[in-house]
């Protein structure tokens, strides 16, 4: 054994060679790691950018998709809508597969299902078909669950504790990487000028990494575990029935109010990340300053990501770290959504934009390795985490509604070209119905109609949602880590009764 930094003990970490042979468990106290685990992780990683790329792809441009496939406002929702949706039946079906026939299967389902879906995409391109697409964003919504409710259930399963929220944290926030990848490139791609070509062309560049990411899963995930475990809940903590789990969720009243907030959480980003564009247009902001923004939203959650997962492995400060974060990333959301009223002030929304990314994403590997430690052993890391994505999903179909009630949102109609794709602003130009005209002379893309909605109000709204679910954060949950306190149990017995060292070996 060695000592870390902290004083606690650490296994030692030897390189062997890789067994032939696959064992469900190790001897008392012995656990290893393997090299492999991170091929795996990597894969995981790339499924998850190309599905959320697929999901965003069409509304950082949603109004050359309308143009491109001459269909209405509502219909091209409906392509971002449909992921939130599918996510409710097929993520139960998604939870229950990953239990009972592993990861392993689990992975090529949602890997194939992408990518198919992201062929049929590009299909589309013959004849602007709409209904082919929506067909597409179904295979690539039907293919979400499988790939998104895996990361804690590898991480745990391949991953030594002091890695998990590590390992969790990489895979997860792929995802939000793929939305910001989508909130750059899809502005870039597609262009006034050759609508039908770049359209067309930003078809095909999705559906690539899709199936490089089916193709390197058949290639590489041949087994959901290792042939030895990583930790004590790796090889003895997951005997558990999917039926029997969720009967018991709701004896888990820490768990319960960690779903809440994850679910407020998730559904305010899928929320933002869907009417985005609409927020900021109203006020004269190009479709590219909005791609822009989205993508900020992202990657400046990417360090505070990996800030609040290292820290968690390292102190195992779970709840501490997921209240005080959870403070500052309220207090962000009221800055932006004050500041997004705002006409020329793009530093100042990229600004807000950017520190409210870095403390809402840093909170989802908290959230997700919490929800394990909430359920052990009763539920499966899958299904924890599956529980919670469905529920955040749930949440943003209602987010979703919410924006179209009238007085939340605020339908304006202008006399002037839809101003969400102007491209240079005249800040003396004159107000019109509620909002500034910022045409002058100046040239402007012109996709769709005239009425734009204000959602200021919904903003607001959301800001009071998330301020309340902090309060209840604060003052009711004090969750018990039950994963790490098995561990830590079977550690102490395992040395009691063989007095041998516990040896991690890395292979």
């Amino acid at each position: 054994m060695r000592s870390s930094s902290d004083g606690e003990a650490r296994p030692l970490v030897v390189n062997v060679e890789d067994e032939p042979q696959e064992r469900a468990r190790s001897p008392s106290g012995i656990y290893k790691t393997y090299k492999s685990r991170w091929i795996i992780l990597g894969i995981l990683a790339l499924l998850n950018v190309s599905n959320a790329m697929n999901w965003l792809s069409f509304a950082p441009v949603a109004n050359a998709a309308k143009e491109y496939y001459r269909v209405g406002e509502f219909p091209i929702t409906a392509l971002s809508l449909v992921f939130f949706i599918l996510s409710i039946p097929i993520g139960f079906f998604g939870s229950w597969l990953l239990d009972v026939y592993d990861l392993r299967v689990g992975i090529w389902v949602g890997a194939w299902l992408n990518a198919i879906g992201a062929i049929v995409r590009y299909l589309s391109r013959f004849g602007r078909s709409y209904p082919i697409v929506i067909v597409g964003q179904v295979l690539c919504a039907a293919a979400q669950p499988f790939i998104l409710f895996a990361p804690t259930k590898l991480a745990s399963f391949w991953f030594p504790d002091d890695q998990r929220a590590l390992a969790t944290m990489l895979s997860t926030m792929a995802n939000p990487l793929g939305v910001g990848i989508a909130n750059l490139a899809s502005p870039a791609i597609v262009t006034k000028a050759a609508l039908t070509e770049s359209f067309e062309r930003m078809l095909w560049i999705y559906a690539v990494p899709a199936c490089a990411g089916a193709l390197l899963t058949s290639l590489c995930v041949w087994k959901s575990r290792p042939p030895t475990p990583p930790s004590f809940s790796a090889g003895e903590g997951s005997q558990n029935n999917f039926w029997s789990g969720l009967k018991k969720v709701y004896k888990f009243k820490s768990y319960l109010i960690l779903m809440l907030s994850w679910s407020i959480g998730v559904g305010l980003f899928n929320a933002f990340q869907t009417f985005l564009e609409q927020m900021l247009c109203i006020r004269g902001y190009t479709d590219s300053f909005s791609g822009l923004c989205g993508a900020l939203l992202i990657f400046g959650g990417i360090p505070g990501a990996i800030a609040t997962a290292v820290f968690v492995d390292r102190t195992r400060r779970f709840g501490e770290t997921l209240k005080v974060v959870f403070v500052f990333a309220v207090i962000c959301q009221f800055w932006f959504v004050g500041v997004m009223r705002l006409e020329d002030e793009k530093a100042l929304i990229a600004a807000s934009l950017s520190t409210f990314g870095f403390f809402a994403l840093a909170l989802m590997p908290v959230w997700l390795e919490l929800g394990v430690e909430c359920t052990y052993p009763d539920l499966s890391e899958a299904t924890s985490s599956g529980l919670l994505w469905i529920a955040g999903q749930i949440m943003g179909i209602v987010f979703v509604g919410l924006a179209l009630i009238p007085g939340l949102t605020t339908k304006i109609e202008l006399s002037i070209p839809n101003q969400c794709n102007v491209n240079t602003k005249n800040s003396s130009s004159p107000l019109v119905n509620g909002t500034y005209n910022h045409y002058g002379n100046h040239t402007y893309n012109h996709y769709g109609n005239q009425t734009v909605s204000d959602l200021t109000n919904f903003g607001w709204c959301t800001c009071g949602i998330s301020l309340a679910i902090c309060f209840i954060m604060i003052a009711f949950f004090w969750p018990t880590y039950r994963r790490l306190e098995a561990e830590t149990k079977a550690k102490a017995e395992a040395s009691a009764t063989s007095g041998s060292e516990e040896i991690t070996t890395e292979c």
